[in-house]
């Protein structure tokens, strides 16, 4: 299993730094070979992958600004 260019773009297209992708893909290499899961297509995983640390961020973003608003006083 291995980081493809295309791979590595798609991730970047999403808006991950090099640094991000590359930590990224190696959680997503250990989390496979720990399950023991095998996939037909890696790269249709690794974009599944990507997409749910998209929606993970967005929705720690969220929580974010609602605390801050909360905390702020402001309704």
């Amino acid at each position: 299993m291995r980081l493809t260019k295309e791979m590595r773009a798609y991730a970047t297209e999403c808006g991950f730094e090099p640094e991000k992708i590359g930590n990224m893909f190696e959680q997503f290499r250990q989390w496979h070979i720990a399950i023991r899961a095998y996939s037909a297509d890696w790269e249709d995983a690794w974009y599944g992958w990507v997409n749910r640390e998209v929606d993970i961020y967005n929705e720690w973003h969220e929580q974010q600004r609602r605390r801050a608003f909360i905390s702020s006083g402001e309704r």
